[in-house]
C-alpha cells in the first residue's frame, strides 16, 4: 500500500525520523504510514492478518477513509483513475496552517 519511490524515512529533509527503534521514531513512523493508508484501504484485512501484535488496523483504516469522504469527497475504489486526497500536492493547495 505504500506509493512512495523511496520511502519517506529516508527521503525527508530535513530528516523528521530516523531508522531506529526509538519508541518516538517508531510512533511517528506508523502514524505516517497510516497516513499513507488514507483512501488506499478496501477494507480486505490483509493488514490484520499481516500485523503479528494482533492490532484491528482496519478501524483506523476505516476512520481515516471516513475523514477523506467527509474533507474531500472521496471514496476508496470508486475511480481508479482518481488519486487518493493525501496522495498528491499543488502549490495552489490551501495552506491555512501557515500564517
Amino acid at each position: 500500500m505504500c506509493y512512495c519511490a523511496e520511502c519517506f524515512v529516508d527521503s525527508s529533509n530535513p530528516k523528521w525520523i530516523e531508522k531506529s527503534s526509538s519508541p518516538s521514531d517508531l510512533q511517528f513512523y506508523h502514524i505516517v504510514r497510516a497516513y499513507h493508508q488514507t483512501g488506499r484501504c478496501s477494507g480486505c484485512g490483509a493488514c490484520e492478518r499481516a500485523c503479528p501484535m494482533e492490532i484491528r488496523l482496519g478501524y483506523l483504516t476505516q476512520k481515516l477513509n471516513q475523514d477523506a469522504k467527509d474533507l474531500f469527497d472521496f471514496e476508496t475504489g470508486i475511480d481508479s483513475e482518481i488519486l487518493p486526497p493525501l496522495s498528491t500536492f499543488e502549490v495552489d493547495d490551501k495552506q491555512e496552517f501557515i500564517k
